[in-house]
């Protein structure tokens, strides 16, 4: 099967998790299909404009886990500011808080995949 991005579940969420501006999600599987057999609800792209952020949350019997594949952020690893870029993975495991802030001059986009613990 190949899904094109167009046919994903997109969703735009102002102020995600408290955080600032629009972020634009895009689902590629379908936890509803059973296509993460039960052991997941995410594997898409998120795209953070300029300045955008999705808030501080914590993941509790999940980990969620971000490819910058695109663009400049500051990642909030259980309150460690770090700085990532292209190529960079974000590992929030189960328990663990996080948030990302978009501080570069072009939209950051992340492959995103959250899977049960």
């Amino acid at each position: 099967m190949i899904r094109s991005k167009k046919d994903g579940d997109i969703k735009v969420n102002v102020n995600m998790k408290g955080g600032d501006g629009t972020v634009t999600v895009t689902n590629m599987l379908k936890a509803e299909n059973d296509e993460f057999y039960g052991k997941g609800r995410l594997f898409g792209e998120i795209e953070l404009p300029v300045g955008a952020s999705i808030g501080k949350h914590q993941h509790n019997g999940e980990m969620e886990c971000f490819y910058v594949i695109a663009g400049k952020g500051a990642f909030d690893d259980d309150g460690e500011i770090k700085e990532v870029s292209v190529g960079d993975i974000c590992y929030t495991a189960s328990g663990s808080s996080h948030s990302i802030r978009n501080i570069g001059d072009e939209p950051l986009r992340l492959v995103a995949l959250i899977l049960y613990k």
